[in-house]
């Protein structure tokens, strides 16, 4: 009897051994998995940035580089010149009108070209989630830009009156902007 008395406190420190493991194992176990899960987010997350960098920003510093800078900085006009059809005053059914349509000059200000490729639904992650700040910013920019190229447009279309007045050729008015 005795010696089962010894195997039971045996199994005891075996026992308390093993509580004393137990917690020590299960923080292992948990780090590890969270170091798994850790890396695996940071991964994803490292590969959305990306794609939002490639998809996003990529077409706008085109943008910025190809439009904004050459205008901002004189190479490019702020104000051009279009060429929109308009009916003719009393072409009726003349044999020689070929259209009841003739061109005219209209100014209008520069407008950048389409985005063209860009990911409308990263646009809308990074700009809502992600750099709202950076989009605000932008936002505000290409405001004061069109604002900019208005007042160019304003003045264009004063000079052009300016010289029908004195000059007696037509006027030069601004199309409507399209967006």
């Amino acid at each position: 009897m005795l010696e089962w008395l010894r195997e039971l406190g045996s199994f005891h420190r075996i026992g308390s051994a093993v509580v004393a493991i137990l917690p020590i194992l299960a923080a292992a176990c948990l780090g590890a998995f969270l170091a798994t899960w850790l890396q695996e987010w940071l991964r994803v997350r490292r590969e959305h940035l990306a794609a939002i960098k490639a998809e996003v920003f990529r077409p706008l510093r085109r943008e910025l580089q190809e439009f904004y800078l050459p205008l901002l900085s004189g190479k490019i006009g702020p104000v051009t010149i279009a060429q929109v059809a308009a009916p003719v005053p009393e072409a009726g059914d003349h044999p020689l009108t070929v259209s009841a349509n003739a061109w005219q000059l209209q100014l209008c200000g520069t407008r950048p070209p389409e985005a063209g490729q860009m990911d409308l639904l990263l646009y809308a992650d990074a700009k809502f989630r992600h750099y709202r700040r950076i989009f605000r910013r932008w936002e505000l920019f290409k405001s004061e830009v069109d604002a900019y190229t208005r007042r160019w447009v304003s003045y264009a279309e004063q000079l052009s009156r300016t010289v029908r007045e004195q000059s007696g050729l037509p006027l030069i008015t601004e199309a409507a902007l399209q967006h």
